[in-house]
Parts: C-alpha cells; structure tokens; sequence
C-alpha cells in the first residue's frame, strides 16, 4: 500500500503526532515492508521474469 502524504492535508501541526503514531504502528508489524520507490523497483527487476512483465 502506498501512502501519499499531500501538505494541504497532513501539513497541519496538530496532525504531526497521529502521523507519527500511525507510522510507529504500522514499522512495528511483522509483514511491513517499508521501503522506497526505487527499492521496489529493483526487486521488481530482481524477481519478475521478462516473459511475466
């Protein structure tokens, strides 16, 4: 799942504390991967056959 995250909607100081418990929640879990868009991307590469793609 991808979280977008805009300013005019989470750049509110009062909602820093809940994006922060919220990310704290979801790094906690066993089956979270957090990465970046270019780590998903090579594992993309790394695991997908060209014939799949």
């Amino acid at each position: 799942m991808a979280l977008a995250l805009h300013p005019f909607v989470i750049g509110q100081p009062f909602r820093a504390k809940y994006l922060d418990q919220a990310l704290e929640f979801l790094a906690g879990q066993p089956d979270v991967w957090l990465t970046t868009s270019d780590e998903i991307a090579e594992h993309y590469r790394r695991t997908v056959s060209a014939e799949d793609a």
